[in-house]
This record gives C-alpha cells, sequence and structure tokens, in this order.
C-alpha cells in the first residue's frame, strides 16, 4: 500500500472516529445568576461581574484612554467567559461497548495509518 493510500485511509478513518466520538458527547452548562466566583467560604456572585463589565465599558465610554476603564471590562469578561467553561459539564452518550470499542479503533487505527504514512 502506497503512502498517499495510507495517509488518505488514515485520514478518513480518523475524521469519521473522532465526528461520531464527539457527536455522542453531550455538553451541558450550570451557570446562572446565582453562580457565585471565588476560592473556599470567600465568593462573588456573578451578577457582580455582569455590573463590572457595565461599569467599564460606561468608564471607557467616557475616556478610552482610561486604563482602569480596560482593567474593569476586561477582567470581568474573563472571569464570566472562566466562570461559564468551569460549570460545563461532559458527559457521554449511553452506548454498547462495541460502539465505543469501534469508536477507538478508528480513531486509533486511523492516527496509526495517518502517522506511519509520514515516516520513512
Amino acid at each position: 500500500m502506497s503512502s498517499t493510500s495510507k495517509f488518505l485511509i488514515g485520514l478518513l478513518m480518523l475524521m469519521v472516529g473522532l465526528y461520531v466520538l464527539l457527536k455522542s458527547i453531550h455538553v451541558s452548562n450550570s451557570f446562572s445568576m446565582s453562580y457565585r466566583f471565588g476560592y473556599g467560604s470567600v465568593g462573588v456572585p456573578a451578577g457582580v461581574l455582569f455590573l463590572g463589565f457595565i461599569v467599564g465599558v460606561g468608564m471607557l465610554f467616557f475616556n478610552s484612554k482610561n486604563p482602569l476603564g480596560w482593567l474593569i471590562m476586561g477582567g470581568s469578561l474573563v472571569m464570566l467567559i472562566v466562570g461559564v467553561i468551569m460549570n460545563l459539564h461532559v458527559s457521554l452518550a449511553h452506548m454498547d461497548a462495541f460502539s465505543l470499542l469501534t469508536i477507538f479503533g478508528l480513531v486509533g487505527g486511523g492516527g496509526g495509518l495517518l502517522l506511519g504514512s509520514m515516516r520513512k
């Protein structure tokens, strides 16, 4: 088998395996305004981050060169994004062992063929 055909078959197997695997993953989010950011017993409600974002944007509309406005707006935006990501729940769909082994076989075999076709 030529290295080009190994590459194409491996790429196809890898893509199909990853597609089926990613289609089998369920992602949900529990982020809400009542969520508290923080460490230990100290926390900040998520609504305060929206308030910080609004204040930061207001400061920037008043004076766009104000570094404190950029810091407040950027910090609250980063914390909101981090809060949403931290509250993601990822779970695998219910499937039988054969389906899961087939997915892993496609990903592993496709990756092996793909990498094997690249060496001399």
